[in-house]
């Protein structure tokens, strides 16, 4: 099966070899590990060390891992996100360093992509954000090459990454090992879908699936809110699309049945891929 799953489907908890099992006995073979803490102690070698033995034991793939937005929770909870376009200095550096240290992981495991979100929630357009979002992209990029790795910008909701900006961005610099995470849901957010797949095609690197019930970031399970996965599935098959599909639901009190359900989910979208080859 193509379609994988991103630990973000128990950020609300630590993550743990035990949950790792449970990804991969659900029926999983690929993830994509959500490196924000305290869900996933990057900065803890002993957790790094537990968590990627427990995927190998586990014969999971990681496709991708998530470049921490926040330094901690209690930071979240006050509104002081992590920025790579931030137009202060410190802080801008701040976030980029803070990412680098979780490329640790990658020296222990086998992964393909870096996602990283380009600004915050909400960010309008400003060309001094993206022209300091660039120079964090080169500088990531410098240290994501020896591991491998390729950077992959998601599409959030904000006006820096609406998709066609994204693919001009990157068409127009010299950045290089550098494309797309297209978050689906964030398109259908920003008024970017379906066009958003088409205008991003030749920079898709891997995906993040996830459903909204209207004009809301929830996360749902695909097939649980509005947006037409028929007609998604169609655009990517129209584009030749044939990397990875990470689903992204948000966590749940009721883990054990969130995750039945977005294995069925994953089913069916990989049942429409088959259906539409």
């Amino acid at each position: 099966m193509k379609i994988g799953l991103s630990t973000h489907i128990f950020a609300n908890r630590p993550l743990t070899p035990r949950l790792i099992e449970r990804i991969a006995r659900q029926g999983f073979q690929t993830i994509e590990l959500y490196a924000n803490r305290p869900h996933f102690d990057f900065t803890n070698p002993a957790r790094v060390e537990e968590i990627t033995r427990a995927i190998k034991e586990a014969e999971l793939r990681v496709s991708s891992i998530h470049a921490p937005f926040y330094s901690d929770l209690s930071s979240a909870l006050k509104g002081r996100w992590l920025s790579i376009c931030s137009v202060d200095e410190g802080e801008r550096r701040e976030a980029v360093n803070f990412i680098k240290r979780a490329l640790s992981v990658c020296e222990k495991i086998e992964v393909r992509y870096l996602v990283v979100h380009f600004g915050n929630v909400n960010d309008g357009w400003d060309e001094e954000m993206v022209a300091q979002g660039k120079q964090s992209l080169q500088e990531l990029e410098e240290s994501c090459r020896p591991l491998g790795l390729s950077i992959a910008i998601e599409n959030i909701v904000n006006q820096l990454s609406i998709p066609h900006r994204l693919a001009s961005l990157i068409k127009v610099s010299s950045l290089k090992g550098v494309g797309i995470c297209l978050d689906i849901a964030h398109a259908h957010l920003t008024g970017s879908l379906p066009e958003g797949i088409e205008e991003t095609a030749s920079y898709i690197l891997t995906t993040h699936l996830h459903d909204t019930s209207g004009d809301k970031d929830d996360h749902l399970i695909p097939f649980s809110g509005i947006i037409d996965w028929e007609g998604v599935i169609d655009k990517f098959r129209a584009i030749g699309y044939e990397g990875c599909y990470i689903l992204e639901p948000r966590w749940s009190l009721l883990a054990g049945r969130n995750l039945r359900r977005a294995y069925r989910a994953a089913q069916k979208i990989d049942n429409l891929l088959l259906s539409r080859g």
